[in-house]
């Protein structure tokens, strides 16, 4: 080791090396820090058998306990995954394993159409629709709000008004007592906006041949206007 006393003996070459290589080595140790292997956003769905050891005979336990595990998949240490950066097979798998534990909750149902729906790539997006549609089709009862979602989401979001349409049509084919008059009015407006307006009038006609003794003197008033609107239109 060099003494205070020392410091001026060391050569200056030999003091101008251990400078570079000093240099060198923090700009080589800052270039690699950030290389590393990045672990996946999120791990293939755990398949029948092993949700049957995960659960310990309570599928409720394990449904939560996956459902929080794929919302906060793309979130720690400080960072928020980008959609875009999911692999929606896996995304898929997941919603789908959940709807087999629970097909009663809706919980998937909010993953799916709040918040893997916001995917920029349309195949995804059509994916979680597809998904949504199947589900709540097959428990219209008690699910059929999520296709009011998924009719937003086919028209506004993916762009494609015939695949809204024929959702609201069948939503529109459904009858309980919680549901709003407009789930039955939509696809006269969604006709209209695809420019086939007999069809519309056809549909809003329909309304109101069967549930006119149903719908407030609002609603009447809307149906009406909706009514003469295509009329007028498809002359």
């Amino acid at each position: 080791m060099f003494g205070k006393s020392d410091v001026g003996k060391v050569p200056l070459p030999l003091a101008a090396l251990c400078f570079v290589l000093a240099c060198a080595h923090a700009s080589l140790a800052s270039l690699n820090r950030n290389i590393h292997a990045s672990p996946p956003v999120l791990s293939p769905p755990p398949g029948d058998l092993s949700r049957k050891a995960l659960a310990f005979g309570d599928d409720q336990f394990l449904y939560r306990r996956l459902a929080i595990d794929l919302q906060n998949a793309g979130d720690g240490a400080g960072a928020v995954t980008p959609i875009s950066n999911y692999n929606y097979d896996y995304v898929m798998g997941w919603l789908r394993a959940l709807s087999e534990l629970d097909p009663k909750a809706n919980h998937h149902f909010m993953l799916a159409g709040r918040y893997f729906s916001f995917t920029k790539n349309n195949i995804d997006l059509r994916r979680v629709i597809d998904f949504m549609v199947e589900k709540a089709s097959a428990d219209p009862r008690r699910h059929w709000f999520w296709l009011t979602r998924c009719i937003e989401l086919a028209d506004h979001h993916l762009g494609d008004t015939e695949y809204a349409l024929r959702i609201a049509r069948l939503a529109a084919g459904y009858d309980f007592p919680d549901m709003p008059s407009w789930i039955w009015m939509f696809p006269a407006l969604l006709f209209e906006k695809l420019g086939r307006f007999e069809e519309g009038y056809d549909a809003i006609e329909k309304v109101r041949a069967e549930k006119l003794s149903r719908l407030t003197h609002e609603e009447i008033n809307w149906l009406n206007e909706v009514s003469q609107r295509l009329k007028t239109k498809s002359r």
